[in-house]
């Protein structure tokens, strides 16, 4: 169904046939973007890993945070764009405790037992370093922050769920 097609639709479910309308075509148009809005967004989001205005993060030198298009809902997984390397996504309560309960890369992690834990100690915030290994989400609303802070640029290009492009 068009957009055209699903306003006349409603024009007539709604019994606003006679000029003047009730409610304008402007009125009607953004109740229909703002449904489709709430509709993605209970359904989870739509997957994307192309779109580069809304995917492709940068971080400056010694920039810790970068911003993320407020459109991504969920970032589900991360890779540097110069070499195509994975990028641990975490919030930060994974990122700073034990019991990390998925497949990460293990040269920045030590096993406790059968356990394996990121040994980032309590100054991790100040930590730097290239290249990125781990972004971190939930810290800030809009931003990510890259794990070590990056000493050169460097790009991130995420797997998210985000909302509609308007």
């Amino acid at each position: 169904m068009t957009p055209k097609q699903l306003y006349d639709y409603w024009r007539t479910q709604i019994f606003d046939n006679a000029t003047p309308f009730l409610w304008s075509e402007d009125e009607a148009y953004r109740y229909m973007d703002e449904a489709q809005i709430e509709f993605v967004r209970r359904m989870g989001g739509i997957a994307d890993s192309t779109t580069s205005s809304v995917v492709r993060v940068e971080f400056g030198p010694d920039e810790p945070f970068a911003p993320l298009s407020p459109l991504i809902l969920t970032v589900r997984d991360a890779y540097r764009e110069e070499d195509s390397r994975v990028v641990d996504v975490f919030n930060v309560e994974d990122f700073k405790f034990d019991n990390i309960g998925r497949n990460v890369r293990r040269e920045d992690y030590y096993s406790s037992w059968t356990t394996w834990s990121r040994n980032v100690g309590p100054e991790w915030r100040k930590r730097t370093g290239s290249p990125i290994r781990s972004v971190i989400v939930g810290l800030e609303p809009n931003k990510i922050r890259a794990w070590p802070i990056p000493t050169t640029g460097d790009a991130v290009i995420l797997d998210v769920y985000r909302l509609p492009i308007l």
